[in-house]
Parts: C-alpha cells; sequence; structure tokens
C-alpha cells in the first residue's frame, strides 16, 4: 500500500519537490512527487519521436519542452494535458483560430500548441518571443501566461496540490492561488 503523501504547509515545501528543469534529479524528484501524489506515469519519447514531430512543423521545439516529453513524457496532471511530439501543431490549426482577432490570429500563426487546458483551449509557445501564451474559444482570445514552458510546468504542479490529486484544504488551497498571483504578478501575466 502507498503511503500517503505529506500535506504541505508552505510555498517552499512544494516547490522543494519541483525543482527547476534542467537541475541535478530535477526529473527524478518530480516523477517521485507525482507518483506519491497518484499521478498516472505518462509515456516519455525519445529524440527521435521529437525529430520527427519538430521535422513535420518544420522548426524547433524549446529545450524546456523536449526535456519535459523525454524525462515526464505527455503529463496528465492538474489543468494541463500536455501534447504528445506527434499532437503539437502551429496555432493557424485551432479549430477556433477564425474567431480570434486579426492581430490574435498574426500571433497565434507563429505559436505551437503544447498542452490542452480545459475544454479546447490551449497553452502554446511563441517562437518569437520564447514564452507562453493561452489561447481561449470562449472568449476567443490570446493573453500571456508565463515566460517559459518550464515556468508552465511549474506553474501547472503546483496546481496539483489542490483539486484531484492535492488536498482539500483551505491552508494548501491559500497556499497555492497566492504562488500562482504572485507568479503572475511577477511575470505580468494573466492568472
Amino acid at each position: 500500500m502507498m503511503e500517503e503523501p505529506t500535506k504541505p504547509n508552505s510555498l517552499d515545501e512544494i516547490l522543494a519537490f519541483f525543482p527547476t528543469i534542467g537541475q541535478p534529479g530535477w526529473a527524478e524528484r518530480t516523477i517521485s512527487r507525482l507518483e506519491e501524489l497518484g499521478v498516472p506515469r505518462a509515456r516519455t519519447f525519445d529524440a527521435t519521436e521529437i525529430l520527427r514531430a519538430e521535422k513535420k512543423l518544420g522548426c524547433e521545439f524549446p529545450h524546456d519542452l523536449k526535456l519535459i516529453l523525454g524525462r515526464l513524457g505527455a503529463l496528465q496532471c492538474g489543468d494541463l494535458s500536455w501534447l504528445e511530439p506527434s499532437k503539437i501543431e502551429m496555432g493557424d490549426n485551432l479549430w477556433f483560430f477564425g474567431h480570434l482577432s486579426v492581430s490574435d490570429q498574426e500571433r497565434a500563426s507563429r505559436c505551437l500548441l503544447v498542452a490542452e487546458v480545459g475544454s479546447d483551449d490551449y497553452f502554446a509557445y511563441d517562437q518569437d518571443t520564447r514564452s507562453v501564451v493561452e489561447l481561449r474559444h470562449d472568449p476567443p482570445g490570446l493573453t500571456s501566461h508565463a515566460p517559459t514552458i518550464a515556468h508552465l510546468l511549474r506553474y501547472d504542479l503546483l496546481s496539483l496540490h489542490i483539486g484531484q490529486y492535492g488536498w482539500p484544504d483551505a491552508d494548501v488551497c491559500s497556499i497555492v492561488e497566492d504562488a500562482m498571483k504572485r507568479w503572475s504578478d511577477e511575470w505580468g501575466v494573466d492568472a
């Protein structure tokens, strides 16, 4: 029988489980915590599969995304469903692309869809700014969300501590919500 994870009492305790991508042991520590929280293991992808998807789209994926797909896989946890390399597309393939403003269409056409959030909304990597944007269908629009793919992953992992995998605990919810608000303010993006 698997032991229940310890309820975190501070943001530092939560973030200790999820070191920044690329730091020594980041993937192992992240996988260990995901297992403790009961998150199903995701299929990982080798360099050949990632390269095939890059060739299909005619662009290189950001380094952080390659690390996530190679070490953690296409995670289905928190608020996001990370896309498999073969399912990553350009933003101009969205079913609601025609409903975006002209300026949002221009920007979305340069974005790689990397994760689905909610029902038919996406997080995408803007190849020009190297930041993450959210593409929404209702109401149609594009907003800045995180400075990098690594920040998006950290945001997603933080959200695991509330909701389906986390604790229905007001203290933990407050820690997570305060951190998300603080990060959004620091990043100058919408929460």
